[in-house]
């Protein structure tokens, strides 16, 4: 300890923050190379954003061979009853800035937008800390995100184009803005960046639901807020496009459960998934080609509730019974919010939507519709807010998480479902952090006031 305090601290610190660079620039040049060939995600919010400016709906745009170049979309099969198109309406109308652009430069610059924002979510979490420790706890959080670029979770969003990155920092600038006085331009700013989570992905709002349970504090956020989403809604009301867009979104939803749950009978009809392999700048052949040297996707483990209880009982479970299960179980992790706010103890921002993202993220684990490997980079949310708001390091729970990050990277290949046992350590480990907490001001509450600061002891 006395060689980090004496002379040899500066030119420790330089070559931690040395290979930390490093270590970023390994990840970055591997992604660079896995975006030679087409992000598959991100083509069909390309099409689906080309068709929002064009005046037209894609959740329903089954392109064929001979179809408009402009609207091809990899993969889909003559026979589906609905695209490959998944974003919201809202997702792609910000995306329409880029709808003229060619595709090979919308690889280039959505992998830097990824990289951004991974950056994005490091500076929000820095300034969640006190000036004091900002520098100690940059360093862990810094190593946090460098090592999240190495798991198989960030590979696969990456080499898919998906934007789950959006969550985790949307989340981190909406506690941000939180930790201001509630003046007009803080407000304004925290309702953009909720309403914008949510509807990016609409079941993201249940990562505010405990606010709620302390509705007289956070009112004039929430008001704003509100404001700001009919703001929205009128809009879209008064905007063909965007109303029809809204509309067969949902439907498309209802179609796609309907898909995912086996309850569609599609006709086989033979098809080439790849009639055309260079377009817009980019190839496809490296896709097709055997000897493609980089081999960046990983299987994907579906991780639903309905793909396990089916593999252990061979019968599935209906949907209705899915909500009900996660209905019951987001409510008893939400209980105890009632006893604090009954006894008038007020929990911080940091702890409340912490378990806002465990509520949003056991919901999700029971929806109908297929997760796959890319939502982990979600999980960034939560731990980059464990080491800023941390009080007292827990030897244990933090090697559970450890051992989480490991599982992801792939490190284990004779352990199945590494990746999903590995996610769900990291959620036990959330868990106890937060009920630790809670208990912990409970303690303190029978002996003074508590200031509403989060004690991770």
């Amino acid at each position: 300890m006395r060689v980090l305090h004496g002379p040899f601290r500066k030119p420790l610190e330089l070559m931690y923050c040395g290979l930390l660079l490093f270590a970023l620039l390994v990840s970055i040049h591997r992604d660079i190379r896995n975006n030679e060939a087409l992000p598959i995600d991100l083509r069909n919010r390309m099409v689906g954003a080309r068709m929002l400016s064009d005046g037209y709906s894609p959740y329903f745009y089954i392109w064929k061979e001979g179809g408009p170049i402009r609207y091809y979309d990899t993969y889909i099969p003559p026979n589906l009853n609905v695209s490959y198109a998944t974003s919201t309406p809202f997702f792609h109308l910000l995306m329409a800035a880029f709808a003229d652009m060619p595709q090979y430069q919308l690889n280039i610059w959505w992998l830097i937008i990824e990289y951004l924002s991974l950056i994005g979510c490091l500076f929000f979490a820095m300034h969640l800390v006190s000036n004091g420790k900002r520098k100690r706890e940059f360093y862990l959080a810094a190593l946090l995100t460098v090592a999240f670029t190495y798991t198989d979770g960030w590979r696969m969003h990456v080499y898919a184009g998906q934007n789950y990155i959006f969550i985790p920092l949307l989340g981190l600038a909406c506690i941000y803005w939180l930790r201001h006085k509630p003046i007009a331009f803080y407000l304004l700013l925290f309702a953009i960046c909720a309403v914008s989570l949510i509807l990016l992905r609409p079941i993201t709002a249940l990562l505010f639901v405990p606010m709620f349970f302390y509705a007289k504090k956070y009112f004039k956020w929430g008001l704003v807020t509100c404001i700001a989403m009919i703001a929205y809604i009128i809009l879209v009301w008064y905007n063909p496009v965007q109303k029809l867009n809204w509309s067969e979104y949902f439907k498309s939803i209802a179609v796609n459960v309907d898909n995912q749950q086996g309850l569609t009978k599609f006709e086989n009809i033979p098809y080439n998934p790849l009639p055309i392999l260079d377009f817009e700048g980019v190839s496809l052949r490296p896709i097709v080609d055997s000897n493609w040297a980089q081999p960046a996707y990983v299987a994907p483990e579906r991780s639903n509730f309905f793909v396990f209880y089916e593999a252990i009982t061979n019968h599935r479970i209906s949907v209705k019974a899915m909500t009900l299960i996660a209905s019951i179980v987001c409510l008893f992790l939400l209980s105890p919010l009632l006893y604090y706010v009954k006894r008038k103890v007020e929990l911080s921002d940091f702890l409340l939507l912490m378990l806002g993202f465990v509520i949003y993220n056991v919901y999700d684990f029971f929806t109908p519709i297929q997760r796959l490997g890319y939502h982990w980079v979600q999980f960034l949310f939560p731990l980059l807010l464990l080491l800023t708001c941390q009080k007292k390091w827990l030897l244990m729970p933090w090697a559970v998480i450890v051992l989480g990050l490991l599982l992801n990277m792939g490190l284990f290949p004779f352990i199945k479902m590494q990746h999903n046992i590995g996610e769900g350590l990291i959620v036990l480990s959330i868990l106890y952090f937060i009920y630790r907490s809670l208990i912990i001001v409970e303690e303190r509450e029978l002996r003074y006031k508590i200031d509403g600061a989060l004690y991770w002891i």
